[in-house]
């Protein structure tokens, strides 16, 4: 499977105070963040992974990749909260990414914060989807949703300004070689789903 990398719709800006007041550090780590490939490189894409705010459509839009791929969807929600809500222990949740990462094909979407370790599935990715949508946007589509607890909330809040910066940095760190795409609305989402389509027709 193999799209076109096009910089100029999906390519990674400068973050701007308008963006969460993002420090200079994180700043860099964007920068770090551009994938290498020419603009008019295909790239074959077989390892997918969704990150990015709560409520921005993570699990949709790996539903919809999958559609257009064939890639299978690992929604990794269902394996890392417990029935009680509480997260898998960190050695757990690394064994237990290690052994999904291992198949050859996968669309894996799923945030936790900072009970993720996301590296290790970085590691394996060749494309990573970074969602950054508005926080009220992300709100009104959680809200939505269903009936969230009080650290979600905070969570989501503060995404942009305490999340973020980690995420920048763990991907930058960890997802070498990959074709990183941070998607700032919905309608760039729909054009880099579009690009996708046109590419597998």
């Amino acid at each position: 499977m193999r799209f076109e990398y096009q910089k100029k719709a999906f390519g990674l800006g400068a973050l701007s105070l308008d963006h969460g007041g993002i420090s200079l550090r994180a700043f860099r780590h964007e920068k770090r963040l551009r994938p290498r490939a020419h603009r008019n490189m295909l790239i074959q894409v077989e390892r997918v992974v969704i990150v990015g705010r709560g409520g921005a459509g993570k699990s949709t839009a790996a539903l919809r990749l999958s559609e257009l791929t064939g890639l299978p969807v690992i929604e990794l929600d269902k394996r890392f909260w417990r029935p009680d809500l509480t997260p898998t222990p960190r050695d757990e949740w690394i064994q237990m990414q290690r052994e999904l990462i291992a198949p050859p094909q996968w669309i894996m979407d799923g945030d936790f914060g900072p009970h993720d370790v996301l590296a290790v599935r970085l590691a394996r990715a060749d494309a990573v989807l970074i969602l950054d949508f508005s926080f009220v946007r992300c709100a009104w589509r959680a809200a939505r949703r269903s009936r969230e607890r009080a650290d979600f909330w905070r969570w989501l809040l503060m995404w942009r300004l305490r999340s973020r910066p980690a995420l920048f940095k763990t991907v930058a760190g960890h997802a070498l070689g990959a074709d990183v795409r941070v998607l700032r609305n919905p309608a760039q989402l729909r054009r880099y789903l579009a690009t996708i389509d046109e590419q597998m027709t």
